[in-house]
């Protein structure tokens, strides 16, 4: 009679309470995963990568003033993840424009600056010609020799997407 009233007093019989405590551990496991799994797949990204920006650049006018202007723009970069390079065997330098002094109205200038490459001195200066703070075909910068010469031999001038840092277009000489 005792069994009987441990039974109808409602504690389980503890065969029972193993097989519940398996069964939950494994309910626990399946979530854990599932969730885990879900949080992964939600990581990915589906589709198509977007690609990167690309670009034309071309020369025009003479060594102590070349202006080198974007043509053929796909895509949208800003100002500000581009950077200007000018190198050739020996030497490098570059200039780097800000987005927030571009983007105030159309036809705004910015000037980045002297530096020194090789023996000469060059400033480069940038213009955003829809002043929207961003690359598009027709703006331009220019590169004023200021004083020296420079071999114009195995010389490039380009354009870096620093998002990527891959050069975006340039020219060569």
């Amino acid at each position: 009679m005792s069994e009987n009233r441990i039974r109808d007093s409602g504690e389980r019989n503890p065969e029972s309470r193993g097989h519940l405590n398996w069964l939950i551990a494994i309910v626990v496991i399946a979530v854990v995963i599932g969730v885990g799994g879900a949080v992964f797949l939600m990581s990915l990204e589906f589709g198509s990568q977007p690609s990167p920006p690309t670009a034309g650049l071309v020369a025009s006018g003479s060594w102590s003033n070349k202006v080198f202007t974007i043509t053929d723009m796909e895509g949208e970069l800003r100002w500000s993840d581009a950077k200007i390079m000018i190198s050739n065997a020996s030497d490098f330098t570059d200039w780097s424009p800000i987005t927030e002094s571009l983007w105030l109205g159309p036809g705004l200038t910015q000037d980045l600056g002297e530096k020194q490459f090789g023996s000469a001195n060059l400033h480069c200066s940038v213009t955003d010609l829809e002043g929207n703070g961003r690359l598009d075909a027709g703006d331009f910068f220019t590169l004023r020799w200021l004083s020296g010469d420079v071999s114009t031999d195995g010389l490039s001038v380009a354009i870096l997407n620093e998002q990527i840092g891959m050069r975006l277009c340039g020219v060569w000489f």
